[in-house]
């Protein structure tokens, strides 16, 4: 949660539009500081309950990642099916970004080495938060990202 709440508030500081999917809560993208309060009164009520998959949940609302617009995507989830989906939607012209929150270094959890091996080869930038790391640092640069030339 924390890791969204300061990727919105460095958003919207820019002055860029900023929306939120959640399991339990959607809000549509706007601008101005009433908005961080909006994210983060989002972010205090989220609870990853639902049965329904990351992918599943990004499926159900693509309406709402218009071309030329940014998904981010904020996740400890290493199924790979949510990676695919961004690629899809990369093919559209909406730019997915991936922010891995490494479960594993919190606990027993699946390890995200393939999932983080799929998203450098669909070309999504991607993002590693441990347990104990600063955010500022871990959301400073990608720590995967693929460069291709745009002329």
């Amino acid at each position: 949660m924390t890791a969204a709440a300061s990727l919105a508030r460095h958003l919207l500081d820019q002055g860029r539009a900023v929306g939120l999917v959640s399991q339990t809560a959607t809000l549509p993208a706007d601008r101005g500081p009433r908005q961080v309060e909006r994210i983060l009164e989002v972010l205090a009520l989220v609870q990853a309950n639902s049965r329904l998959s990351l992918a599943a949940m990004l499926s159900a609302e693509t309406s709402r990642f218009a071309r030329s617009s940014t998904l981010i995507v904020v996740t400890p989830s290493t199924v790979e099916s949510w990676a695919r989906f961004c690629q899809a939607l990369n093919g559209r012209g909406v730019h997915s970004t991936a922010v891995l929150i490494e479960a594993a270094t919190f606990g027993p959890a699946p390890l995200t080495l393939l999932l983080v091996s799929s998203l450098a080869a669909a070309h999504i930038p991607t993002y590693l938060v441990k347990r104990g790391d600063r955010l500022e640092h871990a959301l400073a640069a990608p720590r995967v990202s693929m460069h291709w030339y745009q002329p």
